[in-house]
């Protein structure tokens, strides 16, 4: 299920994956009226993908409604806001 998310912190590791600097994002939203969720995730990303995922920026996540902790970045769909 795709949804909107805050992204609240963003971490570069010192792990690289296919050329990628290797970062740890994490995102907080509302999947019913009251429940917030925070999930994080780790993801290579380039220097100018990371320049799009800043602290306070939203954008649009996939999660699993059964295990909202778990998600992923949807690139295709994402509309970054600040």
């Amino acid at each position: 299920m795709a949804i909107d998310a805050e992204i609240v912190n963003t971490v570069q590791t010192s792990s690289w994956d296919g050329g990628k600097s290797v970062y740890k994002l994490t995102f907080l939203f509302k999947i019913k009226e009251y429940d917030l969720v925070e999930s994080t995730i780790m993801n290579p990303l380039t220097f100018k993908e990371i320049e799009t995922l800043k602290e306070g920026y939203i954008t649009t996540i996939k999660y699993d409604p059964e295990n909202p902790n778990y998600s992923k970045i949807d690139y295709y769909h994402a509309s970054l806001k600040r």
